[in-house]
C-alpha cells in the first residue's frame, strides 16, 4: 500500500453537502484531541485522516500489484475480498480496551485460509488487550481446538418449523485433540444443511 496526501476538496468530490458537513465536524473534533486518527470510505476512496497542528492531513490509501508503483489502484479498484479484508483490519488495529466486536459471517468473500489467519491473529492480539470477538460463520476449517476451546463453540441448527435453535460444542464431550471439522462435516454434531431434494425442479 501507499499513502498519498491529497487535497480536501479531492476527498469531498461527489459528496452531498449534508455528509460532508457531518464529516468535517467530527474532524473538527477530532483535530481538538492529540493523537487521534478517522478513517473514511468515500465515493471508493480509503482516505485517512490526521491531524497537524489541529490542521486535518488527508492521505488516500493507494494499491500497488506486482510491485508496480507506477501504476496505482483506489480501494474502488479492488476485488470484494480486498475491500471485505480491509473493513476487517479495524478490529485489528483498535485501541480500545473491553471491546466486544460482533462480525457475521466473517468468511465472506475471503478465502478459507485468510480466514483462518485473521482469527489466529485477533486470538493474539486478544492476549493483550481485553478485547472479545463474536462470528457467525460457514468456514468449517475454524472448527479446530488447536485454535479455540469447545466452550467457544456453538452450533445453530434449523428445526422442522424453520426456527433456529443454538447448541453449545462442549456437550458432546469430545476429546481436547480430536479433529473436529471432519466429524462435523460428517454429520456428527448436526447443524448441516441436508438436501432431501435437488434444488432444480424435476421434469415432468
Amino acid at each position: 500500500m501507499v499513502f498519498e496526501e491529497i487535497p480536501q476538496e479531492k476527498v469531498f468530490e461527489g459528496t452531498s453537502k449534508d455528509i460532508k458537513a457531518r464529516i468535517e465536524q467530527s474532524i473538527h473534533g477530532l483535530c481538538s484531541q492529540p493523537d487521534r486518527g478517522m478513517c473514511l470510505n468515500l465515493q471508493g476512496r480509503l482516505v485517512l485522516v490526521s491531524c497537524k497542528d489541529a490542521v486535518p492531513v488527508y492521505k488516500e490509501v493507494m494499491f500497488v500489484h506486482n510491485n508496480l508503483k507506477d501504476q496505482l489502484f483506489s480501494l474502488s479498484d479492488e476485488s470484494v475480498g480486498t475491500k471485505r479484508i480491509i473493513d476487517l483490519l479495524a478490529v485489528l488495529v483498535t485501541s480500545k480496551e473491553n471491546s466486544v466486536f460482533v462480525i457475521d459471517e466473517i468468511d465472506r468473500s475471503l478465502h478459507p485460509q485468510l480466514t483462518l489467519h485473521f482469527v489466529e491473529n485477533f486470538l493474539k492480539l486478544a492476549k493483550q488487550r481485553n478485547i472479545q470477538l463474536i462470528v457467525t460463520t460457514h468456514e468449517s476449517h475454524l472448527l479446530d481446538l488447536n485454535l479455540v476451546r469447545q466452550d467457544e463453540i456453538l452450533f445453530v441448527e434449523k428445526d422442522f418449523t424453520g426456527a433456529s435453535m443454538i447448541f453449545p460444542f462442549d456437550k458432546f464431550k469430545e476429546r481436547f485433540d480430536k479433529r473436529i471439522e471432519k466429524a462435523y462435516l460428517d454429520g456428527w454434531y448436526g447443524a448441516i444443511p441436508l438436501f432431501d431434494t435437488f434444488f432444480m425442479p424435476e421434469e415432468e
